[in-house]
Order: structure tokens, then C-alpha cells, then sequence
């Protein structure tokens, strides 16, 4: 055997290269002549795995003949050949094996059968991570050369246009292939988008007073990339005590008795209401008070425990708001608080700068969730139902797809300038890979199909005008399919007549099966084993 060079290929150079691995005429007369004379036609199987493709050839065989099984095996995935590893070809209680490739992708098991008839078959490939058992259909053994010469007479011929293209040929070209079958597919219209802040995602937190600001106690002001929670304390300021400044401390100081006073008496009703119900409950013990009698004391507990919490909340919320310090009521500090929770998008002001009235200490940004923003043609509009789901690609960010369901909003009117309509989706952003402003793009539902057979569109080979894609026969022929296409869907297409589902269609390097069938003689027929 001679191992065929393995090229790498290019579209342009593939007819060369067909040529350049056909036989000369003189050659293939001396074959042929010595096929007529000593060899049959031989037998071969392809059989698809879950990881593999194997083809399979041998000649007919015969009982207590030496025989040769020619196993290519190709990795699915990937479209390469399997380089290590060890097969075994099983023929009812017969093993055959090989215990490493002969070359790339071809193991040959080799041996004899020593009984004839029908035998059950399956060949073992262990190769680390491609290892699979693949189940081939039965194998025959002759009684005799007579009987094996019959049956290969009998074979089935290749059906005319038949596109010879051999393994070595699709494991250089790493050609793919995919399975048709059903499958649920949308048509879509396709429009151009924009990530856009959502409305109410951002806040400006602004000095009410002027004043220097200053750090939460124990603290240090948030900076810009920061995140904060709703309610959180992000600095104080700190006005000098004239004017409004005073008018406002003196009336946070009466607040402040007010609510403390509020406060004791709310802790006083409780520390009773609570001695009462323990009261009333030793009494009920001794059946010396009723039973409405303690749910009513039950009842005045639960309020002065109610009334109790309100207090020391509204102590605290007080204490968040501002504060007057110093004996004489010197300082007062105003808080600056968090109104959503989200990112600081600005801080310009550095601890103790003096902050003027109204200027903006902080500016806070919510980017959890995100608005996507389109824009229809005024001709498209019919097309569309009337709340379309969609799907959001990014072409900064060609890897996220984002599956987004009814519109939140719908624009009442077209842009009169644009002749589009704004429709809305909400995406949400836990990892914070959108950005507002990025460019986007929005598929649409037009209308949707359970497609019988359906392929994808690399698999599609556009040849004198027309839809065709090239079924895969069997390991090393083709067969070229015109078809009539429905709905499109992203990579994958309806096919409505052509092929048939479970059939294999070349994906990657379809194109190169269309110029093995053009070039002179195709590639031939066999290998040099």
C-alpha cells in the first residue's frame, strides 16, 4: 500500500488535485484488468455514531479466506480523521482487530471467518475521548469464491450523478456534515437597535445646603465605579449655621424632641401594656379573668409594640436625614442618601471641598436591567404581529444573543423624519456586559413554522440560480439536491422539498463537493489502500 499526500486544499486547486490523484489511463486499464481477473466489488458500509462516521469496505468474503476490513473513521465534531487508538471489528463471536491506524482515519482489521452464513457486526473503536462502539449492519460470509462472485454482480450499482469525493479528500478540507430533520423555526425581520438607560435608572444627589462635605462616619466617599445600595449613606454636608442653615437646625432640634418624646412615651405604653398581659394571663391561670379580658390586653400589647417600632424608626430616619452636634448646637450635618441602588457615575467633589447649593455631589446609575430600542420601516409594519417577540444580537459583541419577549413599549406614532416606529424590549444585565449606547441589532417575529426538514444555511450551495445542497450517499459519494426553501431562521432554514429528514448534508466545504463534480473524471473510484 502507498499512502496518498495529503495537500492542503483550496477551491482553486481542487480540480488540479483531482486530476493529480486519478490514475493514468494506462494504469487504470492494468488495474481493471487485474480487478477482472482477481477482485470483486467490494461491499462497504457507513454507519453515523453519536462522535463517528465509519465507512467500512471489504470484498465479498469467504469462508476460511483471508479478508480485510478497510475502516475509515471520521470525527463528527471536528471533521478530522481519528489518528490513535485501536479498533475491533466484531463478527459474531469473531473478533478482529487492529491495534493502531494504518495511517490517519484508516484502520485495517485483518482475518479469516472460518463458517459461512449471516453474521451480527460491530466494531469497537477505543480512542480516548472519541471512543464509541458503532453497530453495522450483517455481515455476510460465502460459502464459496462462485457464490461471493454472485453476489457482488448483484450489488447495487451508484445511482447516476453519483459525486465521488474520497475521505482523504474531506479529512483536508475538515469537511461537516449536518443531520435534516424537524425543527421549530421563526421568520424574522431584522432592524437596527440602541441599548438606551432606562427611564428613572439614574439619580443626581445634590447638596440641599452649601456646606463642606464629608465622609459617612468611619467611611470614605464613594467614587466613581462604586455600587450602592437604595438608602445607603453616601456623605454629609455639613452648611455653616446662618440663615436657612439655622432656621433649619433650630427646627430639626424641636423635630428631634418631638419624635424622642414620642419615643419614651411609646416605650412607656409598651413596658405597661406588656406587665398588664403578664398580669391578666396569671389571673386566666387562676380562672380569675376572662378570656376576653386577656385578648384585649393581647391586643393593647401588639399596638404599644407597633407604636414602640414606629418610634425608633422615625429616631433613625431623623438620624439619617441630619443631625445638630455640639452643646451649643454648632454643626449641623445634613445626609446625602442613596435613592436607588446602582453605580456612582460621577463624585466630583473630594472630601471637605465646599459643595454650592443644588450642585450635584453624585450621580447614580442603574444598569441592572436596559432598554433596547427599534426602529420598523413603516412598509414592515403589516408584517409584524402586534406584540413580536425577539432577539437581540450585538455587533460589538457578536457571542451574546439575548431572547426577549413582547415589547414593553410601542410607540403611539411614527418618527415623522425617519418614517419608523420605536418599539422597546427590556433586557436584563446582571454581568454588566451591555453598555448604553451600544449598537444592536433586533430579529423580529414574522411568523412562525414546525418545519418537517430543516438544514442549515452553510449547507446551501447556490448553482445556476438555484437552492442546492449535497446529500452525503454514503462515506465517500455525494449526491447533489435542488431545493425549494421556506422560512429562515437565524443559521437554520426550512426545506420543503429536496431532502428527506435524517439524511446528511455537507456543511463546511459544500462548495468543494460542487467542484468535485465539475472537475474532469471526479475524483475516481477506490483508494490506493
Amino acid at each position: 500500500m502507498t499512502d496518498r499526500p495529503r495537500p492542503i486544499l483550496s477551491p482553486f486547486l481542487l480540480p488540479l488535485l483531482v486530476l493529480a490523484c486519478a490514475p493514468s489511463s494506462a494504469a487504470v486499464e492494468d488495474e481493471h484488468a487485474h480487478d477482472d481477473e482477481h477482485e470483486l466489488e467490494p461491499a462497504s458500509q457507513t454507519i453515523f455514531g453519536a462522535r463517528l462516521l465509519t465507512y467500512v469496505e471489504h470484498t465479498p468474503l469467504v469462508r476460511g479466506e483471508p479478508a480485510e476490513f478497510l475502516v475509515h473513521l471520521t470525527v463528527l465534531a471536528t471533521g478530522e480523521p481519528v489518528r490513535a487508538g485501536r479498533v475491533v471489528l466484531e463478527l459474531g463471536a469473531q473478533r478482529l482487530a487492529a491495534d493502531a491506524p494504518r495511517r490517519d482515519g484508516l484502520f485495517v482489521p485483518q482475518g479469516s471467518v472460518a463458517e459461512a452464513g449471516s453474521f451480527p457486526a460491530r466494531l469497537v473503536v477505543e480512542s480516548g475521548a472519541d471512543s464509541e462502539t458503532l453497530a453495522l449492519a450483517p455481515v455476510r460470509v460465502h460459502a464459496d469464491a462462485h457464490e461471493a462472485a454472485h453476489a457482488a454482480e448483484e450489488a447495487l450499482a451508484e445511482p447516476a450523478g453519483a459525486i465521488p469525493f474520497l475521505l482523504e479528500q474531506q479529512w483536508q478540507v475538515r469537511l461537516l456534515l449536518a443531520e435534516a430533520g424537524p425543527r421549530a423555526l421563526t421568520e424574522r425581520l431584522v432592524v437596527p437597535a440602541t441599548v438606551v438607560t432606562p427611564e428613572g435608572a439614574g439619580a443626581a444627589v445634590a447638596a440641599p445646603l452649601t456646606g463642606r462635605l464629608a465622609p459617612p462616619d468611619g467611611g470614605t466617599l464613594p467614587r466613581t465605579g462604586a455600587r450602592v445600595e437604595r438608602g445607603a449613606l453616601l456623605g454629609w454636608i455639613e452648611p455653616p449655621l446662618d440663615g436657612p442653615a439655622r432656621a433649619l437646625a433650630l427646627e430639626l432640634a424641636a423635630t428631634r424632641l418631638e419624635i424622642e418624646r414620642s419615643a419614651s412615651a411609646a416605650a412607656a405604653e409598651l413596658e405597661f401594656a406588656t406587665k398588664d398581659r403578664a398580669r391578666l394571663a396569671g389571673l386566666a391561670r387562676q380562672g380569675l379573668a376572662t378570656q376576653q379580658e386577656l385578648e384585649a390586653a393581647e391586643r393593647e400589647l401588639a399596638a404599644a409594640q407597633g407604636a414602640a417600632r414606629a418610634a425608633e424608626e422615625a429616631v433613625a430616619a431623623l438620624g439619617r436625614l441630619g443631625s445638630v452636634h455640639g452643646d451649643d448646637g454648632a454643626l449641623l450635618r445634613l445626609a446625602l442618601l442613596a435613592p436607588l441602588a446602582g453605580e456612582v457615575q460621577s463624585a466630583p467633589f473630594a472630601s471637605g471641598a465646599l459643595v454650592p447649593a443644588g450642585a450635584e455631589a453624585f450621580l447614580l446609575l442603574d444598569s441592572t436591567v436596559l432598554w433596547i430600542e427599534g426602529r420598523v420601516d413603516e412598509f414592515d409594519l403589516a408584517r409584524l404581529a402586534p406584540t413580536p417577540a425577539a432577539r437581540a444580537t450585538f455587533p460589538a459583541l457578536p457571542e451574546l444573543a439575548l431572547e426577549l419577549a413582547a415589547p414593553q413599549w410601542v410607540a403611539p406614532r411614527l418618527e415623522p423624519g425617519s418614517r419608523t416606529l420605536r418599539l422597546r424590549y427590556a433586557a436584563t444585565n446582571a454581568d454588566g456586559r451591555l453598555r448604553a449606547g451600544l449598537l444592536a441589532e433586533l430579529a423580529l417575529a414574522v411568523r412562525s413554522a414546525e418545519a418537517a426538514v430543516a438544514i442549515p444555511r452553510s449547507a446551501l450551495v447556490r448553482d445556476s440560480g438555484l437552492d442546492t445542497a449535497y446529500v452525503m450517499l454514503a462515506g465517500e459519494t455525494f449526491e447533489r439536491r435542488v431545493l425549494a426553501l421556506g422560512i429562515t431562521d437565524g443559521e437554520w432554514v426550512e426545506v420543503k422539498s429536496g431532502i428527506a429528514a435524517g439524511e446528511r448534508v455537507a456543511t463546511r466545504a459544500a462548495h468543494l463537493v460542487k467542484l468535485a463534480a465539475l472537475a474532469p473524471g471526479g475524483l475516481g473510484h477506490g483508494h490506493h489502500h
